[in-house]
C-alpha cells in the first residue's frame, strides 16, 4: 500500500510541474516582462523560435529596442520561421542592410517560401550576379511564382545573346 501510495505521489508530481518553457510563457503571458524577458532569450538563442517571436513583440513594442526586435526575429528566421523572415528582410531593406536582407530571404527561400525566392532571385539580378539570380528565379518558378518564370526564361535567354 506504501508503495503504490509513493508512486501515485510522483505520477502527480510529474504530471503538474511545468516546463520551464511553460513557466516562462505563462509569465508573459501576465504580462510581467521583467522576469519573462530574461528567461526567454536563452530559449530564443537555443532554438525556440516562439520564444524569439516573443521577445520581438515585446521589443517591438518599445522605440529605441527596435534592434533587439529585429534581432529576435533574425534568429526566429534562421530557426525556420518564415513569416519572421518576412518580417525581418524587410525592415533589413528599409535599413539597407542588404548583406542581412539577402541572408534573411536565403532563409526563409530554404524553408520554402517561394515569394522570398523571388526576392532574392530579385536581389541579386540588382547585384549583377545573374547565376544566383537564376538559380533562385528557377526555384521560385518550381514553387509556384510566375513572375519568377518569367526573369527565369529572361535570364536564360539573355545569356544565350
Amino acid at each position: 500500500m506504501n508503495l503504490i501510495f509513493s508512486f501515485l505521489c510522483i505520477f502527480l508530481l510529474i504530471g503538474c510541474t511545468q516546463s520551464p518553457t511553460q513557466k516562462v510563457y505563462k509569465l508573459y503571458q501576465k504580462k510581467d516582462f521583467k522576469k519573462a524577458i530574461p528567461l526567454l532569450k536563452p530559449l530564443c538563442v537555443n532554438g525556440d523560435k516562439t520564444s524569439c517571436k516573443l521577445i520581438a513583440s515585446f521589443y517591438g513594442k518599445t522605440p529605441h529596442q527596435k534592434e533587439m526586435a529585429l534581432l529576435a526575429l533574425d534568429y526566429a528566421c534562421q530557426y525556420g520561421d518564415i513569416f519572421s523572415c518576412k518580417v525581418a528582410s524587410r525592415a533589413y531593406q528599409q535599413l539597407k542592410r542588404i548583406d542581412k536582407v539577402i541572408q534573411t530571404l536565403q532563409n526563409g527561400c530554404k524553408g520554402g517560401d517561394a515569394k522570398l525566392c523571388f526576392s532574392l532571385a530579385k536581389q541579386f539580378y540588382l547585384q549583377k550576379d545573374f547565376l544566383k539570380a537564376k538559380e533562385y528565379a528557377l526555384k521560385s518558378c518550381y514553387g509556384g511564382e510566375k513572375d519568377a518564370c518569367l526573369l527565369s526564361h529572361y535570364l536564360k535567354a539573355s545569356k544565350q545573346k
